[in-house]
């Protein structure tokens, strides 16, 4: 078993049931852990949208009303066109962005 890890060391804290699964898992399988913290504001929108697209075709519709086009954002006197990331407290961000890196990881073929 080799665990690889990008942009961080990965440590005791994994926990347990990760762990067994890792364990117990076949050679050419792997366990992606994502950090939901800042991950919405790394996902292109067009990106999110074609992934839902894609895999849950029956939200594309609901997806798109909320990112089909910029977020204005006001602050002071300034407005700023929010084109990247989900938008704060929108539940479904979640949803939205396991399609996206579940497209991604299928991407990726073992060495």
């Amino acid at each position: 078993m080799h665990m690889h890890s990008i942009g961080q060391t990965i440590t005791s804290n994994l926990g347990h049931s990760p762990r067994r699964y890792i364990e117990a898992m076949a050679r050419d399988h792997v366990l992606v852990k994502v950090d939901f913290t800042n991950a919405f504001n790394a996902i292109h929108r067009e990106d999110m949208l074609y992934s839902v697209y894609n895999r849950i075709p029956e939200l594309y519709a609901f997806c798109k009303s909320a990112y089909g086009q910029a977020s204005i954002l006001h602050f002071g006197g300034y407005t700023v066109l929010s084109q990247e990331g989900a938008q704060k407290g929108d539940r479904s961000a979640r949803c939205y962005s396991a399609t996206l890196y579940t497209r991604r990881c299928h991407l990726c073929k073992p060495n």
